[in-house]
């Protein structure tokens, strides 16, 4: 979908922005205070729907661990520069280079009792797929299915990947696959 009007939006795709350390109370669990890159509008990604706030929120890409999270307000926004699409694939180059680390069993079991209190998703995410989980967000991508499995392989394999023992942790893999086999 195309911007209608695109003199609606004060941002466009490349903008980096920051973003401020206030938020609303409905949304204090969304990212604050650092800077990200402006994605797209609600407007570009659905259509104009005929309301001109769907040109005022915004899609952003975290610049330094290139998630993404919508839909910001553009007044908890502030513009720093346009980085454009090569800023757009510098953090996605280096998003893909930090996920393969993260998806490598040795780095996992290495770097377990660093990470365990907020396992990075390309971790949990190899890991549930090395316990035979197929689609770890379910057939419509929702992330509460994706909580509960993250949930119930935590408890399972935390107390072995703290042993920092990588063949107890294929073993017990291996052991949790069978399971969800049957």
């Amino acid at each position: 979908m195309g911007i209608r009007n695109p003199s609606l939006q004060k941002f466009r795709r490349g903008d980096l922005v920051h973003i401020t350390k206030d938020m609303p109370r409905c949304m204090r669990h969304f990212d604050s205070d650092k800077d990200a890159i402006v994605m797209h509008s609600y407007a570009e990604q659905f259509g104009h729907c005929g309301s001109e706030r769907n040109h005022k929120q915004y899609c952003l890409l975290f610049w330094l661990d290139g998630g993404e999270s919508s839909w910001y307000d553009e007044d908890q926004l502030t513009f720093l520069r346009h980085v454009g699409e090569d800023g757009i694939e510098q953090v996605g180059f280096l998003r893909s280079q930090r996920e393969a680390n993260e998806k490598n069993l040795d780095w996992i079991v290495a770097n377990w009792k660093s990470i365990r209190e907020s396992v990075p998703g390309a971790t949990m995410t190899k890991l549930l797929c090395l316990a035979g989980v197929e689609d770890p967000w379910g057939p419509n991508g929702e992330g509460y299915i994706y909580a509960q499995y993250a949930r119930y392989l935590f408890q399972h394999i935390d107390p072995i990947l703290s042993t920092g023992d990588k063949s107890a942790v294929e073993q017990k893999l291996a052991e949790l696959l069978r399971r969800m086999s049957k």
